[in-house]
C-alpha cells in the first residue's frame, strides 16, 4: 500500500468551479496557502466537440441519469467546473431572497465581482441575426424581451457559438473559472487534479482536514485551519454525507430545460453566434431566451426528434430555450445516484415555455417547429443556507465550509454563477480574518 502523502494548509478547497475558483484565488492573493483539490484533470478547452467529453467525464460521471424517468443531467468534472460548457449569461443574486436567510449580498460586492469581471450585455456587433430577429418578434408580441448580462470580453475576440459549449480557447473572449484556478496556481496555490476527496478529518465535530485518493490511488491526507467544499451540487452534498451530514442531498433543483427550434427561408448567424444573449424571466421561475449551438448539437436535437432533414437545415435555424424553477424534490445517495422526477408544476412551466417559443418563432415566420426533450443543469440546494449550512456558508462541524450552487436555499431557474462567485467572494472576506 503506498506510504499517505501529508500537507499542511490554511485552508483546502474541493473543487474549481466559480465558488472554489473565488475562495482560492482571493485566499491565496491575501497571502494564505491554499491547497486546491480538483477530481477532474485540467483539460484544455479547444472549442471542439471531443472537449465536451472531456469536461463531463461522458455517461455516469458527468453525464447523468435522474431516476426514475431517465432525464438526463449535465455537470463537468474539470478544471473550471460548469463554466467550461456554461452559456455565460449573469443574472444578478436574488438579494431579497438571501436576506431572509441573513446573507447580505451587498451591492458595493456584486458591483466588485462585476467590474472585476467585465460583467454587461453584448454590443449590438456581438448579437448574431437569429438572436436580433427573436428579440424583435418577442417584443414586436409585447414581451419585455431584452439584453442579458454575459461572462465575456468582446474586446478579447468575437465571441463564437462554440466557444460556449465545448470551451474558450485560452485568452479568448469568455470568463472560465478556469483562469482563476490556475492564477491561484501561478500566485502560490497547490493545485492537485485527478484528486477525489473522500472525507473529512475532523474531531470533536471540528473539521482539520481531508482524506483523498490522486490519480493513481495513492491516498493523500491534507490538514488545513478551514476546509472549503466546492465540489457542484451533487459532489458536496455526497462529501458531507459520508462525514455524517446526513440530510445532505435530501431535497434539490436541477432547473429543466427544453429546446424550440423554428427554420427560415434565408440563413441565420445561427451556428456561429453566441448563445442566450437576450430573454426574459417571468414572475413564475419561467426564463425564454435565444439558444444558438454547433452544428453537432442541433443534429442531436434533429435526430432525437426524428426530424432527420433538419439535420441539413441548420443553417436556416433558430432557437429559442425554455429554463425553469423546479420543486425542490428528490434525493442525491452517497454513491451519486440522483433520484428525482418533474412535478405537475414543472411540466406546466416547460410546457408554457414551449408555448411561448412557438408563439415567438411562428411571429418571426419560422416553420416546421421542433421541439426537443427534457434536459437539465446546475443542480443546486443540497445543501441549501438555513438546513445545511449557516448563514457563513458553515456546517454544523466547525471550520467545514460550502461555497457552490449546492448552498442555493431555495428554487432557482436561472444561471447561479454570479450568485456562486458573490458567496464564495463573501466567504473568502470571512476566512482571511479567520484563518
Amino acid at each position: 500500500m503506498s506510504e499517505t502523502k501529508k500537507l499542511e494548509a490554511d485552508v483546502v478547497v474541493v473543487g474549481t468551479g466559480p465558488g472554489g475558483s473565488t475562495v482560492a484565488r482571493d485566499l491565496t492573493l491575501q497571502g494564505k496557502k491554499v491547497i486546491i483539490l480538483e477530481r477532474g484533470a485540467d483539460n484544455k478547452p479547444t472549442g471542439r466537440p471531443t472537449a465536451a467529453v472531456k469536461f463531463t467525464g461522458g455517461p455516469g460521471k458527468g453525464m447523468m441519469k435522474a431516476q426514475p424517468d431517465g432525464l438526463t443531467m449535465i455537470r463537468c468534472l474539470t478544471v473550471g467546473g460548469s463554466t467550461m460548457m456554461y452559456t455565460a449569461t449573469a443574472f444578478d443574486p436574488d438579494v431579497e431572497k438571501f436576506k431572509k436567510y441573513n446573507v447580505d449580498l451587498s451591492p458595493e460586492l456584486l458591483d466588485e465581482v462585476k467590474t472585476e469581471l467585465k460583467v454587461a450585455p453584448l454590443p449590438d456587433e456581438s448579437i448574431g441575426s437569429a438572436a436580433k430577429a427573436i428579440m424583435k418578434s418577442a417584443q414586436d408580441l409585447g414581451f419585455d424581451w431584452q439584453k442579458l448580462n454575459k461572462f465575456v470580453d468582446p474586446s478579447k475576440g468575437k465571441p463564437l457559438a462554440k466557444n460556449f459549449f465545448f470551451g474558450c480557447e485560452e485568452g479568448g473572449p469568455k470568463w472560465q473559472a478556469r483562469e482563476w484556478a490556475l492564477d491561484a496556481k501561478n500566485k502560490g496555490a497547490t493545485l492537485l487534479t485527478n484528486t477525489y476527496v473522500e472525507e473529512i478529518i475532523a474531531e470533536h465535530k471540528i473539521a482539520t482536514g481531508v482524506l483523498a485518493k490522486g490519480k493513481n490511488g495513492e491516498p493523500i491526507e491534507v490538514n488545513a485551519n478551514a476546509v472549503v467544499i466546492s465540489a457542484g451540487g451533487v459532489g458536496s452534498p455526497v462529501i458531507l454525507q459520508k462525514t455524517g451530514i446526513y440530510e445532505a442531498g435530501q431535497s434539490f433543483f436541477f432547473d429543466p430545460f427544453c429546446m424550440t427550434f423554428g427554420y427560415l427561408d434565408e440563413p441565420t448567424d445561427f451556428l456561429t453566434e453566441p448563445p442566450m444573449v437576450t430573454g426574459i424571466h417571468t414572475d413564475d421561475g419561467i426564463m425564454v431566451t435565444d439558444m444558438s449551438m454547433p452544428w453537432t448539437m442541433h443534429a442531436n436535437y434533429a435526430v432525437g426528434s426524428k426530424k432527420y432533414f433538419n439535420v441539413f437545415r441548420t443553417k436556416r435555424a433558430v432557437g429559442i430555450m425554455t429554463k425553469i424553477s423546479d420543486d425542490l424534490e428528490g434525493s442525491i445517495g452517497i454513491r451519486e445516484n440522483i433520484t428525482k422526477r418533474l412535478t405537475s408544476d414543472d411540466h406546466y412551466k416547460l410546457e408554457k415555455g414551449r408555448a411561448i417559443s412557438r408563439k415567438i418563432l411562428r411571429n418571426l415566420g419560422a416553420k416546421d417547429i421542433l421541439f426537443g426533450g427534457y434536459g437539465a443543469a446546475h443542480p443546486g440546494g443540497t445543501c441549501g443556507i438555513g438546513s445545511i449550512v449557516d448563514s457563513n456558508l458553515e456546517t454544523e462541524f466547525k471550520n467545514l465550509f460550502v461555497a457552490d450552487a449546492s448552498v442555493i436555499p431555495e428554487q432557482w431557474g436561472l444561471p447561479p454563477v454570479l450568485t456562486v462567485i458573490c458567496l464564495g467572494r463573501r466567504l473568502s472576506k470571512l476566512l482571511a480574518q479567520r484563518v
